[in-house]
């Protein structure tokens, strides 16, 4: 492939990357208990009163992550306005950025054709798309630390280039971008997959040379440097502080016990990663299996790419903390193994090419009208219009792939089995997204209905607490009415009507908005409080409680913030029932 045909594949894989990762970017409410909660944190850091070194949540010091992800998603707050897609919008456009030069950069260590496939894997796969459109840490520190992995490749591969060293130094820098990305994890990934792979490959303790200990240091320096641009001042300003909750907490707590209740069987990722690469499942386990068919005489160059995948399984395996999103790295090397397995394939292998393309559809079609079934039955006549759509996106791949099967005169390439399982996926996820997977998103995994409907309901002198839950919609839509903070420094969250009473009395308000399940509204009526319920979403309801005694009150003005939610955002949605 000449350099023309390689640059017009580039701009196709960017093309499509930018479609898959900003398509109806801002579509949805800030999800789960991270996203919101991460927002929030950058609106503080960028805003007019914050802080660019120390991050703080409602006003409180918050160090569960560094300062990376709060400085792109403040900074596209800070461009187009304080809404769901210019926060998520640096992180898509990273996504976008990583996998063009993931391509680019694989072009001198494989084929070119394997590097274009690789890309158009990588960018087309379940997890990538997924937190390609959150705001979250993950695809920050994937992008760093695999742009430090492929620059020391090209150091270890390519040393009769003349300046070969300048990759070592660039390495190190980039670990210090994944250290500002998610902390300690960010070195160690990228140590742990090097120093692994030069063990295996020299079969020997012997894993740095002579000559390199000097660039080694340096590149280390430079990772230093390019760290200590945060963490030099945010040491310097809360010292014990910090590595109390950072270093010791977040990390060390976090991985060696359950403290943050996120654990899982010693298996968890096996299936993780597997359902993060649909869908290309099949054609991935097909390509690690061919790469590791004689794994005791592995070429240097698969040996890594083998290592890049199992040492982040294997390590976040033994963590008592497991979320999905821990394995995220592992999944650029897992592209190329599946693009590896398909391009680098023999044409008798065609027919099993095509067998993995039409269960994959198959597959496909079963969980989508699943899903649509399911969204149907939660949000109501929204799903409807996605049925067509599933008709469309499995009948017609699955039908063609059937038919070169089956006919012999018509030659079935890699590109065939490529352009069906891709054309599938593709169609399906643009019927099936706005019409049944947003809205199912939207009613179990963001409350902003729930936390617009409190914006609306909201009097000057209430405050907003969460009782007996904790959903973070809140804490960025109705961040001026959020009391902060319990004993773990997280929003007020109680668990009793003696709690919010103690709570009331040392306020100027004698009521106070509860985000709560449905079925506490006894809890309250059976100690004589009032209790108006306001609004309900999947298993939570709006309540406004207060106690049969008058208590004082006052009405200090509402903040500008909220009114403009409440001038912008009238309707809090089709899924939210008033009561």
């Amino acid at each position: 492939m000449n350099q023309r045909s390689f640059a017009a594949g580039l701009w196709g894989v960017a093309v499509l990357a930018a479609f898959l990762c900003w398509w109806k970017l801002g579509a949805l409410g800030f999800l789960g208990p991270d996203e919101p909660r991460y927002v929030q944190v950058a609106r503080e850091v960028t805003g007019p009163t914050g802080n660019l070194i120390t991050p703080t949540l409602l006003g409180k010091p918050w160090f569960e992550k560094p300062i990376l992800l709060y400085w792109l998603a403040g900074s596209g707050m800070h461009l187009w306005g304080e809404t769901e897609g210019a926060a998520r919008f640096p992180t898509a456009a990273l996504a976008v950025v990583g996998v063009v030069l993931w391509a680019w950069w694989l072009r001198p260590l494989e084929s070119a054709r394997l590097a274009l496939w690789s890309g158009v894997i990588l960018t087309s796969n379940a997890f990538i798309i997924g937190f390609a459109r959150v705001a979250t840490c993950d695809l920050v520190l994937t992008v760093a630390v695999t742009a430090s992995l492929v620059t020391f490749m090209r150091y270890e591969f390519r040393p009769e280039t003349q300046g070969f060293r300048r990759y070592l130094y660039w390495s190190g820098g980039l670990v210090g971008m994944a250290l500002l990305a998610k902390g300690l994890i960010g070195a160690l990934l990228p140590l742990g997959i090097v120093g692994s792979y030069r063990l295996f490959q020299r079969k020997s303790w012997k894993v740095i040379d002579a000559g390199e200990l000097w660039p080694i240091l340096g590149a280390g320096g430079l990772a230093l440097l390019v760290a200590g641009i945060w963490y030099g001042p945010v040491l310097y300003l809360h010292g014990w502080t910090f590595i109390q909750e950072f270093l010791i907490a977040h990390h060390f707590q976090r991985f060696t016990s359950h403290r943050f209740h996120h654990s899982g069987p010693w298996y968890y990722y096996l299936p993780v990663m597997l359902g993060g690469m649909f869908p290309w499942t099949l054609f991935f386990l097909h390509g690690f299996r061919e790469t590791c068919r004689n794994w005791h005489r592995l070429p240097a160059r698969d040996l890594f790419w083998v290592l890049w995948i199992l040492v982040p399984l294997l390590f976040f395996s033994f963590s008592g903390s497991k979320l999905p999103g821990y394995i995220l790295p592992a999944f650029p090397a897992c592209a190329l193994l599946t693009a590896r397995g398909l391009v680098n394939g023999t044409p008798q292998e065609s027919r099993s090419w095509l067998t993995f393309a039409a269960m994959t559809l198959l597959l496909l079609g079963v969980t989508a009208v699943g899903i649509g079934w399911w969204g149907h039955h939660e949000t109501g006549p929204a799903g409807a219009g996605f049925f067509p759509w599933v008709a469309i996106a499995v009948i017609l791949p699955l039908g063609g792939s059937f038919l070169i099967w089956r006919k012999q005169r018509f030659h079935v390439d890699r590109t065939s089995v490529l352009g069906f399982t891709l054309t599938g996926w593709m169609v399906a996820f643009i019927g099936c997204a706005p019409f049944t997977l947003f809205p199912l998103l939207e009613n179990r995994e963001s409350f902003k209905a729930l936390s617009l409907a409190a914006i609306q309901a909201i009097r000057p002198d209430e405050s907003f607490a969460f009782y007996r839950c904790r959903k973070y919609a809140p804490v960025f839509y109705l961040s001026e009415k959020v009391e902060c903070c319990d004993q773990d420094r997280e929003p007020n969250r109680f668990e009793s009507p003696p709690e919010v009473r103690t709570f009331l009395s040392g306020q100027k308000s004698r009521q106070i908005l509860l985000m709560a399940p449905q079925a506490v509204i006894s809890d309250f009526s059976a100690v004589g409080w009032k209790v108006t319920p306001l609004a309900t979403q999947a298993n939570l309801a709006l309540l406004r409680v207060e106690p049969v005694e008058p208590l004082a009150s006052s009405s200090p003005p509402i903040s500008d913030r909220q009114s403009q939610f409440r001038q912008g955002h009238g309707d809090a949605g089709s899924h939210l029932q008033r009561t």
